[in-house]
């Protein structure tokens, strides 16, 4: 290793160590490898893991179990908490960073997790101490702004009644996040997700099969995932009986369920304060507080093999939690009130792991009951790995081939049960599914004689219109109704800006709606509505625009055009006629609201005024005088539903009413001089149409 100045150097072994495994540059299956770079923890213990030393650094926290530190991906430290206060990299503390509802000494009660997508974003979740009255969950969501950090939201409260410790792993998409705990007083899991639009805060509950309360000591256990992220590992305390063991769960990290394998029990001491599986998941360490290191050859389908490979190390002095180092398969080992962390050596090797108690010097410092909670995907470097992200709109997803070998070729196979396999050879194909359901994806890179393969599953849901609530709509002020609102079925959950959160509502007000909808596989959609309470319209005016054309004065949701009293056109604004008749408008609001124009009588080009007016001479009807002053009469022979209606020379409507008699005198008086057609609709349908002449009396 190169020389280098430095604080305080530490371990000849450590530096050894960490000197054989040295790698600097984070790789393409894990960018986050040097999140683990910066530790700080206990009573004023700050560390620095270099890829060829461990350095002492300045730190400024003080605390007994909760310990978080936030490392951009190239190692520079940003931030660190002991659950009640936030420190920057100057070991101040930053602005709005005194926490309300963290706790210095929550076990595993503190961890930061970077959002996926936004590099100036980062989120701490803490949980409270145990025996405080305020068990919860929350999270801070803080804001790097030209190097100064700010919290823009602050102690936002997730799940109350919740144990103490947070377990943290990359989702199946190698994208998003799942964040872990466990309620109080309760054998269920809480499982939220962390995704490219933020943290979904609708959680997957799942049974655990272990029971967490009776006392507040029974809270404060630990929960840890294997590094691939496909089992998690929990020790038990449930007083009063207390279980002498942990508890094995596999993990789906698709859908964030989690399923019991098996317990190990009955061990010597009943406060398991520590649990750990190696870096490729091959060993399984938990430490009691007074005795022993136990050690376990991990096998997830063989629970008796498991159990029956126990063998352990005593170790003097209470031993708390444990932590993978940066750059070597080593665990680190805390003993209480030490100014040393124990080594785990040879972690994933059964036959050679070795412990060295005064592995890391912490000198004048000293660690207390924790260390650093981190996501243990930091650790996972598989030589080969998939991520991708879901379009659930279109249906497809967009894969990214990920390697430690500068892969040059690229093999893609994605097969479902009688369903055509889709293939590809490039390293970032964009894959469009025709057909739901579950499809094995294998991925196999390869440069010379260097091959890998890696296979992961995906299901397919049905995709999702994005307007699925529709087009604006609403109701008439003359009509008392409300409107149901439908988010498509079978989501994962829904939230409106109403505060409910099922697929329907009923709304009987105007207003914006919005619904935001989590899909099976973790999409978010938002779609809006506006609904309106419309009043009645005015009465909308039609008029001949042109030899062919009648429009209207304004802008309606819907439109129906008439014909002698019988429907015609198309739902617009305009209407292209070719025959003469009465003619007039039904508009519809968005609402609902309707209103009808006045009847304008048009005369098709085709037509000669002439030849669209009735002689006066038809026997079922007389019109008499004509020319007329200041009356006319009509007399039918069935007046059964016979409508008159009367325009002047241009069409527009003089009068309209009901003939109820054989004889009918219609008053003229005001209607000025000149020419007027006289409308006769009978019970058939019929129009006739009669020229009349007014004169001056």
């Amino acid at each position: 290793c190169p020389n280098k100045k430095m604080k305080r150097l530490y371990s000849i072994l450590s530096i050894f160590l960490l000197c054989a495994f040295a790698h600097a540059q984070p790789y393409e299956t894990n960018p986050d490898f040097n999140r683990t770079r910066n530790w700080h923890f206990g009573h004023g213990v700050g560390l620095r893991f270099d890829p060829d030393t461990i350095y002492e650094v300045q730190t400024s926290i003080q605390t007994d179990e909760a310990a978080a530190v936030h490392t951009d991906e190239n190692g520079n430290l940003l931030l660190y908490s002991n659950g009640e206060k936030i420190w920057n990299a100057n070991h101040k503390v930053i602005h709005n960073g005194n926490l309300a509802l963290g706790h210095n000494s929550s076990s595993m009660g503190s961890v930061f997790i970077a959002h996926p997508e936004n590099p100036s974003q980062f989120y701490l979740f803490n949980t409270n101490y145990s025996g405080s009255t305020k068990k919860e969950l929350t999270f801070n969501l803080i804001v790097n702004e030209a190097d100064s950090f700010r919290i823009i939201i602050k102690d936002s409260v997730l799940q109350v009644n919740m144990s103490e410790p947070i377990a943290v792993v990359n989702a199946q998409n190698n994208k998003d996040i799942w964040i872990i705990s466990h309620v109080f007083n309760g054998s269920s899991f809480v499982n939220y997700r962390l995704a490219k639009n933020g943290l979904i805060t609708c959680p997957i509950i799942t049974e655990s099969n272990s029971y967490s309360g009776g006392t507040f000591q029974s809270a404060q256990f630990d929960m840890v995932f294997t590094t691939n992220g496909e089992y998690m590992i929990k020790s038990n305390r449930t007083p009063p009986t207390i279980i002498r063991g942990v508890k094995l769960y596999s993990f789906n990290k698709e859908n964030g369920q989690l399923d019991y394998l098996y317990s190990i029990d009955n061990l010597q001491s009943p406060l398991i304060t520590g649990i750990a599986f190696s870096k490729n998941n091959e060993n399984i360490f938990i430490i009691e507080r007074d005795s022993f290191l136990n050690i376990y050859n991990f096998n997830p389908s063989d629970s008796s093999g498991t159990v029956n490979s126990k063998k352990k190390l005593f170790i003097e002095g209470f031993k708390f939690e444990m932590q993978h180092l940066t750059y070597v398969n080593d665990i680190a080992l805390q003993i209480y009130d030490s100014n040393y962390l124990a080594l785990i050596t040879n972690a994933d090797d059964y036959n050679s792991i070795d412990l060295t108690i005064q592995g890391i010097n912490l000198y004048l410092n000293r660690g207390v009951n924790g260390l650093p909670n981190f996501s243990q995907s930091y650790f996972y470097t598989p030589s080969l790995n998939i991520s991708y992200e879901s379009n659930c709109t279109l249906n497809t997803i967009q894969f990214q081939g990920q390697d430690t070998f500068s892969a040059t070729f690229h093999d893609w196979l994605i097969t479902k049960q009688n369903v055509s396999p889709i293939s590809s050879n490039i390293k970032a194909p964009l894959i469009e599914f025709e057909d739901t359901g579950v499809y094995q994806v294998r991925y196999i890179a390869s440069n010379g004689n260097r091959s890998d393969t890696m296979i992961k599953v995906v299901t397919i849901f049905p995709k999702i219109v994005p307007n699925f609530l529709g087009s604006d709509t609403g109701w008439c002020e003359q009509i008392d109704t409300s409107i149901l609102l439908n988010a498509p079925d079978n989501m994962y959950c829904y939230e409106w800006n109403t505060g409910e959160t099922t697929q329907q509502i009923m709304v009987d007000s105007s207003g914006v709606y919005i619904a935001k909808i989590t899909t099976p596989n973790f999409c978010v959609i938002y779609d809006t509505i506006t609904i309106s309470l419309d009043t009645v319209p005015n009465t909308p005016i039609i008029f001949k625009e042109n030899d062919s054309t009648l429009n209207t004065n304004n802008i309606y949701a819907k439109y129906q055009w008439f014909r002698n009293d019988l429907p015609i056109g198309t739902n617009q604004p305009f209407l292209v006629f070719t025959d003469t008749g009465i003619y007039n408008l039904k508009i519809t609001t968005k609402g609902g609201c309707t209103a009808i124009s006045d009847t304008i009588h048009i005369i098709a080009p085709k037509d000669t005024f002439d030849n669209v007016v009735q002689p006066i001479n038809n026997s079922n009807i007389r019109l008499y005088p004509n020319p007329f002053g200041s009356s006319f009469i009509v007399e039918l022979l069935d007046f059964t539903n016979t409508k008159l209606n009367v325009f002047d020379i241009a069409g527009r409507k003089i009068t309209e009413l009901y003939l109820t008699q054989e004889q009918n005198t219609i008053e003229t008086i005001n209607w000025s001089e000149g020419v007027y057609i006289v409308s006769i609709t009978l019970n058939t349908g019929e129009a006739i149409n009669y020229k009349l002449i007014k004169i001056n009396e």
